[in-house]
């Protein structure tokens, strides 16, 4: 089988599957339901906004981490349209994210703290 790449980002994107895996995102939460498609497409825009609208709000999409690659996984007692984590989950999402001087998650920061690249200094306000 040839693989092929389904999911781009742009080049100055930082992403890794860990931290995510880590604070309980299902893989369909960003890729689908894979085991259902014929052909794997991208089911969702991986734009920034899209994904800052889950780390603002995580809690839907949160699973416990041994459920992570369940495809198929809804939450005990519900159908799946709303959850509850627990707070280790909570921790490592905050984790994810790193606010800036106006309390917006800065995801830049946190992608260039992670590659280990210098900071950008700020330009002095005359």
């Amino acid at each position: 089988m040839h693989w092929i790449r389904v999911h781009k980002l742009p080049d100055f994107a930082y992403f890794t599957h860990r931290a995510h895996v880590a604070a309980g995102i299902g893989c369909v939460t960003c890729h689908g339901r894979i085991d259902e498609m014929e052909t794997v497409t991208q089911m969702m825009p991986l734009s920034m906004s899209w994904c800052l609208d889950c780390h603002r709000n995580p809690g839907p999409n949160r699973r416990p981490v041994s459920e992570v690659t369940n495809m198929k996984w809804t939450p005990p007692g519900t159908s799946g349209c709303s959850r509850r984590s627990s707070s280790a989950n909570d921790r490592s999402i905050r984790r994810l994210t790193v606010r800036g001087a106006t309390g917006e998650p800065n995801l830049l920061a946190k992608s260039r703290a992670a590659r280990g690249s210098p900071r950008i200094p700020r330009r002095s306000r005359a």
